[in-house]
């Protein structure tokens, strides 16, 4: 894993702020100290880039670094995809790995720039990755509701869609459906243990309405909505409910190896530039440990209450690993 000194991170993190964060590494850093050095239009691009005020902090920040004044301003790192990167580990899926930068093949990945690409050839169009984006993401927790949203039902576009994603993702995409086989309809809740010890514990919850007339109002009647823990049939929470419980760990055991501050917004994290080298280093290995663990078999037992045997693509996934770069960037 390539390292940077504080002062190259706020030149990156710069780049970032004006939209510039899908770029390679050394691409950032140049468009950094152009902006900053006054190489190009400096004023004009803090007033319009993506995130102008955090780009002026960026920029006091530097200014502050150059005359030898100590940093206060933490500069934001995000994972590329962290439930692909998840479902990646746990499938043993190199496909997906690469896709979300886990391992690196060509410089910085958008696992929703590729999937736009893929599926654009497949349908003889040029789809955007804001159209692609959102059913992506949706389907990995088992809607089908957007994707139908957006591409219609039972269309040539929507086959393309899931063609794409079995291509781009194979991995991860056959794991989301394993995940619903998991879903035990007997249960009023489903628990597993993470490899920190925490216990995540679901309930079943399901949505009922009743008609309730008041007779104090002369007959008048309303309906009541509530929910209820009960069985249900319903398998779709178990593919989120499993990645978001994965998706917690890392945050809790990151935090715990990092004997530093980090400020943290789901999967992204906030730290002094000086840190940032730690922070990528301890987010890669935990990942390259899922990667090498039993988790999955874990969670498919204490859910189901059997045995399920999970097969990964791959059992040197960690090994691929060690070429990452842009994991979180």
């Amino acid at each position: 894993m390539r390292q940077f000194t504080g002062l190259e991170y706020l030149f990156i993190n710069l780049a970032n702020n004006l939209g510039f964060d899908k770029e390679d590494w050394d691409e950032r850093l140049e468009i950094g100290q152009a902006v900053y050095h006054n190489n190009i239009n400096r004023e004009e691009i803090l007033e319009t880039g993506k995130e102008a005020i955090l780009a002026a902090k960026t920029v006091r920040a530097i200014d502050a670094a150059y005359k030898g004044e100590p940093c206060n301003i933490p500069v934001m790192f995000d994972a590329t995809a962290s439930g692909l990167q998840i479902l990646a580990v746990l499938s043993g899926c190199p496909d997906t790995a690469e896709n979300v930068n886990l391992i690196n093949v060509n410089g910085c990945q958008c696992a929703y720039n590729n999937m736009a690409e893929t599926m654009s050839k497949f349908v003889g169009k040029r789809l955007e990755r804001s159209v692609i984006k959102p059913p992506t993401m949706t389907f990995f927790y088992a809607s089908t509701a957007e994707p139908q949203k957006v591409f219609g039902k039972d269309t040539h576009e929507l086959e393309m869609f899931y063609t794409t994603l079995a291509e781009e993702f194979p991995g991860a995409t056959d794991l989301m459906y394993l995940m619903l086989s998991f879903w035990n309809s007997k249960a009023l809740y489903h628990q597993w243990t993470l490899p920190d010890g925490h216990v995540a514990h679901v309930p079943v919850l399901d949505k009922f309405q009743t008609k309730v007339e008041i007779n104090e109002l002369e007959g008048t009647t309303f309906t009541y909505q509530f929910t209820d823990n009960t069985t249900s049939t319903y398998n779709k929470p178990m593919p989120a409910n499993i990645v978001q419980s994965i998706d917690g760990y890392v945050v809790r055991e990151l935090r715990r190896r990092c004997n530093f501050p980090i400020l943290s917004i789901h999967d992204c994290f906030a730290v002094l530039p000086n840190r940032v080298n730690e922070l990528r280093y301890h987010y890669l290995k935990i990942f390259k440990e899922l990667a090498d663990s039993n988790l999955l078999d874990t969670i498919a037992r204490e859910v189901s209450g059997k045995f399920i045997r999970t097969r990964k693509r791959t059992s040197k996934l960690s090994t691929l690993m060690k070429t990452a770069e842009y994991h979180i960037c």
